[in-house]
């Protein structure tokens, strides 16, 4: 939610104290195609621990992690004013066939939102 409200130090601060805490779900095995290891891989995308590369070597165990780390990709674009490389995340969530899954919608209603108005979203300013 931070990185759509363009707060992206509060969302690196917070993913950076939740790497730190002895949370068990998050200190689960490690193994690739565990969803606590994609959790946790999301949370060091965020903290800048990695890049877009790794987020998505971490989800490619399944295509619902794809859609998911497609669509968090997305959201750091967009919070960083990239709206076209957000708009390319989204659509690789939206192209999935997955509209029970809650980041597969939000990506195809974002990806629409984006599609129409490109200025969307107001709120956070265009960049680089």
């Amino acid at each position: 939610i931070q990185l759509l409200l363009g707060k992206r130090e509060i969302a690196t601060h917070q993913a950076q104290q939740w790497l730190e805490s002895d949370n068990a779900f998050f200190n689960r095995s490690r193994s690739v195609g565990n969803w606590g290891d994609f959790e946790r891989s999301k949370l060091q995308y965020i903290a800048g621990q990695f890049g877009e590369a790794e987020l998505l070597e971490h989800a490619s165990w399944s295509k619902l992690t794809e859609i998911d780390a497609n669509w968090l990709i997305g959201c750091n674009f967009l919070s960083q004013g990239k709206r076209g490389e957000a708009r390319e995340h989204f659509a690789k969530a939206a192209a999935y066939d997955a509209r029970w899954f809650v980041t597969q919608s939000l990506a195809a209603g974002m990806l629409k939102h984006a599609e129409d108005d490109s200025s969307w979203p107001q709120w956070l300013p265009a960049g680089s």
